[in-house]
């Protein structure tokens, strides 16, 4: 191809292989080689320089391409430390807190998390957040998609039930952030908060506890406080009552004293001798007073002996029957005695006599005249029970358990029936030390029932404790 490139050259000189050139020719061949040689020198120089300037620059552009190649190297190992640090601090966070991409996916999370959920065995990288614990899609699944719209979303309290039915309770809050490739993610930080709300429960509790109890106390002041001023109206009512059982008979002793004295010569003996048996019924009179203060006195203070012997409380309640027998038959009273005794009581017999005088004594004074006074014994697996029931006036049913205060007068009996109020006293305090126990009722048609039961064996030494009398009789 080059031969035949030459020859057409040739031939546009007038030269050609066949034909010899003549000198023209030959300048003219001479000139246009020439002008080649000379154009492809100078095409060959700027070539050598163009490779030249661009050997330079190619050399300072991989200088600078090397440059930001290291600067873009160190931005990427900061850019990872930093990731790594922060996956550190979330990791080891103290709080349960996990890091979700635009989808609701881990990112990462801290093992305070991932012990909460009971999700310390399981990977969780790219596992939506949700899926991994059932028992929050319910209440944060709508949260969640809110905080990935921007909005900042928190719970101060939130009961979870998980799915072993356990209850759990939850402070949380979900904080968007912009990831670097401009997803919008959600930053969730959770605590447990079971003891804060145990221990405000316990709080309430108590402090519910405590209200109650003030409450309770307030009542139990109130009540205090009535029932001291009921016992300061009863012994006011005892003051006025003493100073009328004191002064009555006095007066008969002095009055009749007086007139004995004076007309002691001109008086019959009838007379005299009638005078000197008022004298003597008063003085008895005050004496019987004089012995009950004394008694309940020594009851009270313990001072009273007592001794346990085995005796037949037949014998002892027809003595104390027999001895209201002139009273009974002067006002028509009828007592109805019936028992069901087999073994004697180891008792103190003066001291049960004492109890049914005094029972027996109410009974009396509150029955109307032709009344009936109906007196019951029954002996029933170790006890014998005893009762004395009248047709009087009877008891109000919130006064049952007063009667046996000290100088407690109920009442419908505080006027008429007189007394000082504290027979009943000296009866609870006897059975009381005989281990048994003593309540009044109403009674089957009208008036009052008292009654009492002591153990067929006595105690093995005197009690001093003391037993209220309550409404409701203990069984049999």
């Amino acid at each position: 191809m080059l031969h035949a490139l030459l020859i057409r050259k040739l031939e546009r000189l007038g030269l050609s292989p066949e034909k010899p050139p003549n000198a023209t020719a030959w300048r003219a061949l001479l000139k246009r080689v020439s002008s080649v040689y000379c154009s492809a020198d100078e095409d060959r120089y700027l070539l050598e320089r163009a490779l030249d300037i661009s050997s330079r620059e190619m050399r300072t552009l991989n200088e600078a391409l090397a440059h930001e190649r290291d600067k873009l190297r160190d931005a990427v190992e900061a850019l990872e430390g930093e990731r790594d640090n922060l996956k550190s601090v979330i990791t080891h966070a103290p709080v349960a807190v996990a890091m979700v991409d635009s989808q609701g996916r881990y990112v990462t999370q801290s093992r305070r998390w991932m012990a909460c959920f009971g999700l310390m065995d399981r990977s969780l990288a790219g596992v939506p957040l949700l899926d991994s614990v059932p028992e929050l899609a319910a209440k944060w699944k709508g949260a969640l998609e809110s905080a990935l719209q921007g909005e900042v979303i928190s719970s101060p309290e939130d009961e979870i039930i998980t799915s072993s039915g356990e209850s759990r309770f939850y402070r949380w809050a979900i904080q968007p952030w912009s990831a670097a490739s401009g997803g919008q993610c959600a930053v969730i930080v959770a605590e447990q908060i079971d003891d804060l709300v145990h221990a405000r429960e316990s709080l309430r509790l108590f402090n519910e506890r405590l209200r109650m109890l003030v409450n309770k106390r307030t009542r139990d002041l109130e009540e205090a406080k009535k029932k001291a001023e009921e016992a300061n109206l009863a012994k006011s009512d005892f003051l006025a009552n003493m100073s009328h059982e004191l002064r009555t008979p006095m007066h008969g002793i002095l009055s009749f004293a007086r007139f004995g004295r004076r007309d002691w010569a001109q008086v019959e003996p009838e007379i005299l001798g009638d005078f000197f048996e008022k004298i003597e019924n008063a003085g008895e009179r005050l004496l019987r007073l004089l012995n009950n203060l004394l008694d309940i006195s020594k009851l009270e203070a313990g001072r009273e002996d007592f001794h346990f012997v085995p005796a037949d409380l037949r014998h002892v309640i027809d003595c104390a029957i027999s001895e209201f027998g002139a009273l009974l038959e002067e006002r028509h009273i009828v007592v109805d005695f019936e028992e069901q005794l087999v073994s004697s009581a180891r008792v103190d017999a003066d001291k049960i006599g004492q109890v049914i005088r005094n029972l027996l004594s109410n009974a009396i004074k509150f029955s109307p005249d032709a009344g009936r006074v109906e007196i019951r014994a029954q002996e029933t697996e170790g006890w014998i029970r005893v009762s004395v029931e009248d047709h009087g006036v009877g008891i109000q049913s919130d006064e049952l358990e007063s009667v046996f205060d000290k100088f407690f007068q109920a009442k419908r009996t505080r006027s008429g029936a007189g007394g000082t109020g504290l027979g009943l006293s000296i009866s609870r305090e006897i059975i009381d030390r005989h281990g048994g126990c003593i309540w009044a009722e109403q009674g089957s048609r009208a008036g009052a029932r008292f009654v009492f039961r002591v153990p067929v064996i006595a105690p093995a030494a005197p009690k001093t404790r003391r037993i209220r009398p309550t409404r409701q009789p203990p069984p049999a």
